[in-house]
């Protein structure tokens, strides 16, 4: 940083962004997002200027404890005394919110962003610039998401994204029965046989359905399968790991259960070191990008696959994830972070801007752009 800054002011701006469809998942059903928009003010104590940050904390039930209602009370508790310098000592300056993952989250990305904007850079290049890793880069591979739908459809739709340029899609997987699920990956396996395929299941299979199903998948060369089976079930997960049908990344498994909520960078360090191909990483839920920028160091030195995902926030939190992403060599994608499309109405006053299935990030300071507050009210 090359201003001394001070927080001057934080606010909260709760939202409700409905979704252009439902996202159907062995979880359950969502139709819109309920997220709080996070505006932090930074003044310089050198020239007096006011610099305005965001933020977002988006909790979504299942993976945080939290309500965005407790955020928006958690929000008036907000009270920093020390100047901002350092992006790494924001870890100890944030622990007052270590219950209140998206909160933290949502907090420590307004402060960021407010910083990169004060020195007119993007986020990324702050972020490079303060983690020592070079020179970010500006756009980053991302897979198309799929909810569960029929066969056809899904077909359509993954042939749509393909003809668009994607070369990575993930399909739900687990609300069906195996042998429905087998037939929907086969057909698009046949229909588009260069496209990479992962699947999501949410943790919906026992073992031995996992088993079963990754055995008659076999041939079909999946790139990864997330959360074969639940949560707590991290034998199995390892064990299908082992057996190398095809590449096992956990997702739940670090975030789901309030024990899991507290040790989440301890889990993943536990299985990243027991031999898991992949950790799915959702900086919402970690608690911001600082804490999950350490685990994908971690996971990298292990040669572990990286896979930056979202809890479908919105643009603010999306970007910001993407700006991490991009900061950070060698953890080009595919991401899971080409979920703007779902959203009917987005917190950004433009659409993420996906081609040839990569995610072009601008060159604007901080996240990139300013949030529509109109969709808010005033701060």
């Amino acid at each position: 940083m090359s201003q001394s800054l001070r927080i001057r002011r934080v606010v909260g701006q709760l939202a409700t962004l409905p979704l252009a469809c439902p996202l159907v998942t062995s979880w359950g059903r969502v139709e819109e997002r309920r997220i709080l928009l996070i505006t932090c003010e930074l003044e310089c104590l050198e020239s007096g200027r006011i610099i305005a940050g965001y933020g977002e904390a988006a909790p979504l039930p299942g993976w945080t404890k939290e309500s965005v209602e407790e955020c928006m009370s958690a929000v008036g508790g907000v009270d920093f005394a020390t100047k901002l310098c350092v992006v790494d000592r924001l870890d100890s300056r944030l622990e007052a919110f270590a219950d209140l993952p998206s909160l933290r989250f949502g907090l420590e990305v307004a402060i960021l962003d407010a910083m990169a904007r004060a020195d007119r850079v993007t986020l990324r290049h702050l972020l490079a610039s303060q983690f020592g890793t070079g020179e970010p880069c500006h756009e980053l591979a991302v897979q198309a998401t799929f909810g569960v739908s029929d066969l056809d459809s899904t077909c359509e739709l993954v042939e749509s994204a393909v003809a668009d340029g994607a070369t990575a899609v993930k399909l739900k997987v687990g609300k069906s029965s195996i042998s429905e699920d087998l037939e929907r990956v086969l057909a698009v396996r046949d229909r588009c046989p260069k496209v990479a395929i992962r699947l999501d299941a949410n943790g919906a299979w026992s073992r031995e359905d996992a088993r079963a199903f990754l055995d008659e998948a076999a041939p079909l060369r999946l790139d990864l399968v997330e959360q074969p089976v639940a949560a707590d079930d991290v034998e199995g997960l390892l064990a299908l790991a082992r057996d190398g049908s095809a590449p096992i990344a956990v997702d739940e498994g670090l975030y789901c259960g309030d024990e899991r909520r507290q040790s989440a960078p301890r889990m993943a360090r536990c299985l990243v070191d027991e031999g898991i191909d992949a950790l799915v990483l959702k900086p919402m839920a970690l608690g911001g990008l600082v804490a999950s920028k350490k685990l994908a160091d971690y996971a990298e030195k292990k040669g572990v696959t990286v896979v930056w995902s979202t809890l479908l926030e919105s643009a603010v939190g999306r970007r910001a994830i993407a700006q991490l992403a991009a900061a950070l060599p060698g953890m080009e994608g595919p991401h899971g972070l080409a979920t703007g499309a779902w959203f009917e109405v987005d917190s950004a006053p433009e659409p993420d801007l996906i081609e040839g299935g990569r995610l072009r990030l601008n060159d604007r300071p901080g996240i990139g752009f300013i949030p529509r507050l109109e969709l808010l009210g005033s701060p």
